[in-house]
């Protein structure tokens, strides 16, 4: 990952509703604030920047809005390009068809060109932050501060959880192949239950040694088995405790 990487300038065209034609934004070195009434283009700009790096956008991944609906009203095109330290350039042209939207995306990155698919993977890879990071350590939208604040304590939940990467608690719930594991262990339990007498072992074994050995690498696969299951365990429980030590905070803080 770059140490430090600068937004130069954004160039827009038909973008959104805020921007018919084309329009040209200069950064500058240190902070920049961007201000204007309601409905003066602000958020779009930003949108146009999350976009031109992962040509994706946060309302188009939760569905509140399609790829189409970043293209004007008024045009069937759109283009945003983004120009990066070190000539770092990131070029994304999108085309209406029908209710849908094709992109035609190009970037030049360190003096080779990239097009189509090489160019999300790329992008990624100079700036070592995927879209995922990027909202939720860079773009912090007023949809979720709006949440925390005035959220339910559900919806505030969900919302820290996403915001810290937490969300992984609910999935990896889902994954633990507890039962599975439980069941696996009865069948064993049950297999080597039922070598009870000496002919059934030499029929079934061939010989005393060779049971033996089966009963060992049975055993050892039931040990392996509860160290993964305690091994799970222990995280699941750690994750948990994290997340309710970081809501305790948000609610000390509130």
């Amino acid at each position: 990952m770059r140490v430090k990487v600068r937004i130069n300038e954004l160039i827009i065209r038909d973008f959104r509703g805020g921007f018919r034609g084309e329009h040209r934004v200069v950064f500058g070195d240190g902070i920049n604030v961007i201000h204007g009434p309601v409905g003066s283009g602000k958020t779009s700009i930003v949108q146009a920047i999350e976009y031109a790096l992962y040509g994706t956008q946060l309302e188009v991944k939760e569905r509140v809005s399609k790829l189409a609906d970043l293209i004007n009203e008024d045009s069937n095109s759109s283009l945003v390009r983004l120009v990066l330290t070190d000539g770092i350039e990131i070029t994304r042209e999108l085309k209406r068809s029908g209710e849908t939207a094709r992109e035609s995306p190009t970037a030049m990155i360190e003096g080779t060109r990239y097009k189509g698919d090489d160019v999300n993977p790329k992008v990624i890879e100079f700036l070592g932050v995927d879209d995922d990071d990027f909202e939720r350590f860079v773009l912090v939208t007023h949809r979720t501060l709006e949440a925390l604040v005035y959220g339910s304590i559900t919806k505030r939940s969900l919302f820290i959880d996403k915001l810290f990467g937490l969300e992984v608690l609910d999935n990896l719930n889902k994954s633990l192949p507890m039962s599975q594991l439980e069941e696996l262990i009865n069948r064993l339990r049950q297999r080597l239950a039922s070598v009870k007498e000496l002919p059934e072992i030499i029929v079934k074994y061939g010989s005393i040694e060779k049971a033996r050995e089966k009963v060992r690498e049975l055993r050892e696969e039931i040990d392996k088995l509860r160290k993964e299951e305690e091994e799970l365990g222990n995280a699941y429980n750690d994750l948990l405790r994290k997340r309710e030590e970081i809501l305790k905070n948000f609610r000390g803080g509130c």
